[in-house]
């Protein structure tokens, strides 16, 4: 993918931006805030994501047409950036989906200004049949937050392709194992069982969450020291 955010960290007027490093996006992408970081945390993780774009461009068809016409260069104010443009595969859908995301604090989405913004992105984005909705900071919470960036170092620099199978195959013990304790005795457990040593079977199991094969219980913190707490 070559694709290029179109606004840079460098450009962010508010809150806190930076360059992340993205598991659905091959690349660093920009972020203009930490809530913006929190919600790329969760595409990364989602495993109906299959591809993320920050700060994606977007402008008005028929008013670029006019410019291209009389030779003139289009203007980079009126290029608007969609925080997020997701690439979704649903399970039932045959086809995959296009889908815009922005963030906002909550106290700000109901102001005029924001909300016609939201107006705009929308309208924008249904002209070639995307979807667009809003989400806050209050979408994903601290815990599943930190969650996701624990999971994410467990697997980092991991060749996802080449532990596909083992790592269906851990979850899949994992989930009918009967072992009781805290994480750090339990996953080496059932790791070794397979084969597999200590920080392989952590390895192994974050790319089981990445690819859908386990879901963690996000009210709960995932620490090694507690026990694993997954959704059935």
């Amino acid at each position: 993918m070559n694709f290029e955010c179109w606004k840079k960290a460098r450009e962010g007027k508010t809150g806190i931006s930076g360059n992340w490093y993205s598991l659905k996006g091959s690349r660093t992408q920009a972020c203009h805030s930490m809530l913006e970081a929190r919600l790329r945390a969760f595409f990364d993780m989602s495993p109906f994501v299959l591809e993320c774009r920050t700060q994606y461009p977007s402008w008005n068809r028929e008013e670029y047409e006019k410019y291209f016409l009389a030779s003139k260069p289009f203007p980079n104010n009126k290029v608007m950036t969609i925080d997020f443009m997701l690439t979704l595969s649903i399970p039932g859908i045959p086809y995959l989906l296009y889908h815009g995301v922005s963030g906002k604090p909550r106290e700000q989405i109901n102001h005029e200004k924001s909300k016609a913004r939201h107006e705009r992105e929308a309208d924008s984005l249904s002209k070639w049949g995307c979807t667009h909705e809003v989400l806050d900071e209050f979408t994903i919470s601290d815990t599943e937050y930190s969650n996701y960036l624990l999971l994410k170092q467990w697997f980092k620099w991991t060749d996802v392709s080449a532990c596909m199978h083992d790592a269906a195959e851990l979850a899949e013990s994992l989930l009918k194992s009967k072992a009781k304790g805290n994480l750090d005795r339990v996953l080496p457990m059932v790791g070794r069982r397979l084969g597999h040593d200590r920080d392989h079977a952590y390895r192994l199991f974050g790319v089981a969450a990445f690819l859908g094969h386990i879901w963690i219980d996000h009210r709960f913190p995932l620490r090694i020291e507690r026990p694993l707490v997954v959704l059935r």
